[in-house]
């Protein structure tokens, strides 16, 4: 059948495997850092006894700046499933969005923490593939 079109034209079949994958774990922790700053923004009016382990852990070890850093988790989290999904639709400013974020983290670990540990060497393989991959952006 002529002028049928067999997919959908936001899709895109020639995503590559990686930012998939990068797309999905970004969506995951994304929303996991928009539900934890839910929680703790609403921690002081409802007590969830499950979760109160959680907020405790993540009050006392991660965040110590109250609802501040909640808030700012909120948002980061909101902002990290906006790129996801900006990855996974293959947007331009998605990719370049992520490529000065990997490079911010490189510039950290060098001068911050261990140089040329695990740590940094994956995130420089990630920008290096990050560059490698950006002619299916558009």
């Amino acid at each position: 059948m002529q002028g049928y079109q067999t997919s959908h034209p936001m899709m895109q079949d020639d995503r590559p495997f990686g930012i998939s994958l990068l797309a999905i774990v970004m969506g995951i922790l994304g929303f996991l850092a928009l539900i934890t700053g839910i929680l703790l923004v609403f921690s002081t009016w409802v007590m969830v006894a499950g979760m109160s382990i959680l907020i405790t852990f993540l009050t006392m070890y991660i965040i110590s700046v109250g609802s501040f850093g909640a808030v700012l988790l909120v948002l980061g989290g909101a902002a990290t499933i906006a790129i996801a999904l900006g990855l996974w639709r293959q947007e331009n400013w998605a990719l370049w969005v992520s490529i000065v974020g990997v490079a911010l983290v490189e510039v950290m670990l060098f001068f911050i923490a261990y140089p040329f540990s695990y740590l940094f060497l994956g995130f420089l393989v990630l920008y290096v593939y990050l560059l490698a991959v950006r002619q299916h952006f558009r």
